[in-house]
């Protein structure tokens, strides 16, 4: 019996090409539809005002969708978003603004 779906509307994860490894093997990669951003969006919207700290972030992502996100590749994807207006950094708590939420309704 499989688990159930993810809870988020990126849709479902879909296996990707396999990449071989250092020692020849292959290393499945799931492939999101919308990306980390929109998993990070979704994931702060869920908090409002609250907002997420990273490794919270991170966690809440996981909760979301079953998919665990390096730290490495969490803090580019966030300054991506900081960038483009949609989250905001407020004494170490990222928040989504109102452009975010805008990106993902």
């Amino acid at each position: 019996m499989s688990p159930p779906a993810p809870a988020h509307s990126v849709g479902p994860a879909k296996a990707a090409p396999q990449a071989p490894t250092a020692d020849g093997s292959a290393k499945k990669r799931r492939v999101i539809e919308g990306g980390i951003k929109t998993l990070i969006l979704e994931a702060l919207a869920k908090y409002g005002d609250d907002g997420l700290a990273s490794q919270p972030l991170i966690h809440a992502i996981y909760q979301n969708s079953s998919l665990v996100v390096a730290r490495t590749s969490l803090s580019p994807q966030l300054s991506r978003l900081k960038a483009e207006n949609k989250v905001q950094l407020q004494d170490g708590i990222w928040k989504i603004t109102t452009e975010g939420l805008k990106s993902i309704l």
